[in-house]
């Protein structure tokens, strides 16, 4: 069985500590609706980044998840491989979503909402501070990532994307490394 998920009003996230990602032992199948609502302050990675995987409120989100409606604000994503403020990875859809104010931070692929995209991200934007942390790390506004076959959509991403050494494997303003599709961004 999936479980869907609806937000009732914002979440003060900043008060938490040592957060376990959604999805982190189990893709996350079901529907999230933010319904427009944001969370803030949060932190995940950080000091043990070097045992993370896949870091944001989401480690992964799966084939048949969808994520939506929601603001992920202010918060602080750091890890190793795939880290985004919304997920980690998607292998399903992300629609609607902003991020305003994080700093995301990856030895991986990094991206104001995914590390690497897999499947659907549309009508999303980021505002974010992106940081590709390693010489074969890859960042982009919205995703580290985006593979074959996957779609970025109707998407805007202001955020600076940076590299800390001489030689990142790929920055970009919207996908680090585009194996995919842009639409409309």
């Amino acid at each position: 069985a999936y479980y869907n998920y609806a937000l009732k009003s914002d979440i003060d996230a900043s008060v938490l500590e040592k957060y376990k990602a959604i999805g982190s032992n189990k893709d996350y199948q079901g529907t999230f609706d933010g319904r427009g609502h944001a969370i803030i302050g949060l932190t995940a990675g950080g000091s043990d980044a070097a045992n993370t995987g896949n870091t944001g409120v989401f480690s992964t989100v799966g084939k048949q998840g969808k994520v939506k409606n929601l603001s992920v604000l202010a918060g602080n994503f750091t890890g190793k491989d795939n880290v985004g403020a919304v997920a980690g990875v998607n292998k399903g859809t992300i629609s609607d979503i902003t991020t305003y104010g994080n700093t995301i931070t990856s030895d991986g692929h990094a991206g104001g909402l995914v590390g690497t995209n897999e499947k659907t991200i549309s009508d999303s934007t980021s505002v974010s501070n992106v940081i590709a942390n390693s010489q074969q790390a890859m960042a982009g506004g919205i995703a580290g990532s985006n593979e074959a076959g996957a779609v970025i959509d109707n998407s805007e991403s202001n955020s600076a994307v940076a590299g800390n050494t001489s030689t990142s494997s790929g920055l970009g303003g919207v996908a680090g490394v585009n194996k995919g599709i842009l639409s409309k961004v």
